[in-house]
C-alpha cells in the first residue's frame, strides 16, 4: 500500500491545478488573473488533452448526446456516501475555543465557563453541519475519466460493457463552456472542519467544500477522475430540484467507443448520431482480450479515406515520427477542429522493449509539427506494440 500511495503522491501537479481552480473562482483582480494564467498552463502542459465519460446504453444516454447535453448530479445522490462529505471536528474546534479565551485565561474543565464555552461550540458544530449539508445538495457534480479502457469503469458505468464511452477535449471544455474540469486528488484525509476564524462562513467553507468536492479515498484511485462543479445558481432555472440535479450544454465529442457487448439497437443509433456529425467511432473487442490478454478498440465508421488535407498531414505526421526513430510508426490519424488550431490526432507506437519518456516523446513530436505549421496541434496517444 505504500508504494501505491508513493506512486498517487507524484501527481503533484492535479494538487497545484486544484488550488489555483479554487483561487481562481475565489480571488478576485491580479490574484484570480494570475491564478487563471497558471490554470492555462497545467491544462496545456501537465494535463491529458482528453477526458471521458462512461454512458449506459438508455435513452437518456442517448438524448445527451445528440443534443450535446450532459447531467450534473448532486454528491447526495452518489452511491459513495462518503463521496463529497466534510467531517466536522468537535474535540479540535473545542481545544481551539479555549485558546481563544481572552488575555489567555486558563479555564479548568468543568468549571461554569468551560460549560458555556461547550455549548457555544456545539451550536457551531450544528451550524457547521447544516451549511455542509446544504451546499452538498446544491451543487452539481459531472464525473469524468482520463482513462477510456478501464474494465472496472466499463463495468460500473457502461452497464457491464453494453454503454458507450465519449471522448471530450479538454482544453475545449473550457474555452467553449468556461467550465474548469479539476483533477481529483486521492487520499485517505478526509477534509475536515476544525476552524474557528470568524471569516469562515464567507470565504473558507466554501474552500473546504470545492476540496471535499475533489478528493477521494485511494481505493478509488483506478478511476483516474476529474470532476466539473456547478452550483444551482450557475444552473439557474435547469435546476432540478426533485432530481438534485441538472443537464448543462457539453461540447461535440471527439469520438465514441461502443462496449464490446452493446445490442444492436443502441449500436445503431450510435452509428447514426457518429456518421450524421463526422466523429469517430470506436468498439472494444473482446475475443483479442480473450485470445492475447489486451484491450483493443476496433476503429468503426465514419472515417475519412480522399480528405486531401488530412493524407497530406498523415504524410508529414509518419515523416517526423520517423525522422525521430525510424522503429515508430502512427495509426488512427484523424484530424479535429479545435477552434483556433486543428488537433491532429494519432496513436503513436513505439517497440515493446524500447525504454521511452512518453511526456517527453509527446512534445517533441508536437514542438516538429507544430514547426512545419502552426495551426496545427499533435495530441499523440503513445503505446507499445503488442509484438
Amino acid at each position: 500500500m505504500r508504494e501505491f500511495e508513493k506512486g498517487i503522491a507524484t501527481d503533484d501537479w492535479k494538487r497545484a491545478l486544484r488550488s489555483e481552480i479554487i483561487k481562481g473562482l475565489m480571488e478576485t483582480g491580479n490574484k484570480r488573473l494570475l491564478a487563471q494564467q497558471n490554470v492555462g498552463y497545467y491544462y496545456k502542459c501537465q494535463a491529458p488533452a482528453s477526458l471521458y465519460k462512461y454512458y449506459k446504453d438508455n435513452k437518456w444516454s442517448i438524448e445527451n448526446l445528440n443534443d450535446s447535453k450532459i447531467w450534473f448530479s448532486s454528491p447526495c445522490n452518489f452511491n459513495d456516501v462518503f463521496d463529497c462529505s466534510i467531517t466536522v471536528d468537535g474535540k479540535e474546534l473545542f481545544k481551539a475555543a479555549l485558546n481563544m479565551a481572552p488575555h489567555k485565561m486558563e479555564i479548568r474543565a468543568g468549571s461554569p465557563a468551560w460549560r458555556e464555552l461547550k455549548a457555544v461550540v456545539h451550536q457551531e458544530v450544528l451550524k457547521a453541519e447544516v451549511l455542509f449539508r446544504d451546499l452538498r445538495e446544491q451543487i452539481g457534480v459531472t464525473c469524468l475519466s482520463e482513462s477510456c479502457d478501464s474494465l472496472l469503469m466499463w463495468a460500473h458505468y457502461a452497464n457491464n460493457h453494453c454503454g458507450m464511452c465519449v471522448e471530450y477535449e479538454l482544453p475545449e471544455i473550457n474555452k467553449k463552456l468556461g467550465y474548469s474540469p479539476i483533477p481529483i486528488v486521492y487520499s485517505n484525509e478526509r477534509a475536515c472542519f476544525r476552524n474557528l476564524n470568524p471569516d469562515f462562513y464567507e470565504k473558507d467553507a466554501v474552500k473546504l467544500c470545492l476540496e471535499a468536492l475533489t478528493s477521494k479515498s485511494i481505493e478509488w484511485s483506478y478511476e483516474n477522475e476529474w470532476r466539473i462543479v456547478r452550483d444551482d445558481k450557475s444552473c439557474g432555472d435547469l435546476w432540478n430540484i426533485n432530481d438534485k440535479g441538472a443537464l448543462l450544454d457539453m461540447i461535440c465529442p471527439t469520438s465514441v467507443t461502443l462496449g464490446c457487448k452493446a445490442k444492436q439497437e443502441f449500436e445503431e443509433k450510435v452509428k447514426g448520431y457518429c456518421r450524421s456529425n463526422k466523429i469517430n467511432l470506436y468498439k472494444m473487442e473482446q475475443d483479442i482480450y480473450d485470445e492475447f490478454n489486451c484491450i483493443t478498440t476496433i476503429h468503426m465508421d465514419p472515417i475519412e479515406v480522399d480528405d486531401e488535407e488530412i493524407n497530406k498531414m498523415r504524410e508529414i505526421t509518419e515523416k517526423i515520427v520517423k525522422e525521430i526513430n525510424e522503429n515508430y510508426s502512427i495509426h488512427d490519424f484523424r484530424m479535429t477542429n479545435g477552434g483556433g488550431r486543428i488537433n491532429l490526432i494519432f496513436d503513436l507506437v513505439i517497440p515493446r522493449e524500447e525504454k521511452v519518456d512518453s511526456d517527453k516523446l509527446k512534445v517533441q513530436v508536437q514542438q516538429k509539427i507544430h514547426s512545419e505549421n502552426s495551426k496545427y496541434y499533435a495530441v499523440p496517444k503513445v503505446e507499445c506494440s503488442y509484438v
